[in-house]
């Protein structure tokens, strides 16, 4: 399998190159390189077991917990140069919400850290990842107890109409003053 990847990589060289050469700069291709290795060299290479008395400390687990971040932080980073600030954060907040919400509340704020102007847009999409988290929620409860499912139907409804309320509240304010 790895030979027949090689192979494809050295066919497909020049492509790749003029696609790297013309569309990435530098600093984003170190990035996706540093990507790459945490999680194909890295991540493998850890073990899965805890390491304190307590078994709490996972190292495998935690830097899962570090891949994610990279991970959403990098879709947001595309999302915003696809779609520009405004429209990007927010959509990949959205959709990194079904992954981790908190990692990506970690990686709007560490964006708006680097970049104070995007907080707006940042908060959008902190906000609306919950919306995703609220939604994920719900399609494993109606998957896992539909009982359970009846009881937090109207708490879950409520939580995510606040979140949309709010999330939509934010996107319209990255609009109106960007």
């Amino acid at each position: 399998g790895a030979g027949v990847v090689v192979a494809v990589l050295l066919y497909s060289r020049e492509g790749l190159h003029h696609f790297v050469r013309s569309s990435l700069t530098e600093a984003e291709m170190r990035d996706a390189l540093i990507f790459a290795g945490a999680t194909l060299v890295v991540l493998p290479l850890l073990p899965d077991d805890p390491i304190d008395p307590y078994g709490v400390l996972n190292l495998r687990k935690i830097w899962i917990v570090v891949v994610l971040i990279m991970a959403i932080s990098g879709a947001g980073y595309i999302a915003v140069r696809l779609l520009g600030v405004r429209f990007g954060l927010p959509v990949s907040g959205f959709a990194s919400g079904f992954v981790s919400s908190s990692a990506t509340i970690a990686a709007m704020a560490s964006r708006v850290k680097e970049t104070p102007g995007l907080l707006k847009p940042a908060a959008a999409g902190a906000v609306l990842s919950t919306v995703a988290t609220i939604v994920q929620l719900a399609v494993l409860l109606a998957a896992v107890n539909l009982e359970v499912l009846g009881e937090l139907a109207l708490p879950l409804a409520l939580s995510g109409l606040a979140a949309v309320l709010y999330g939509g509240a934010f996107t319209l304010w990255a609009l109106k003053h960007e």
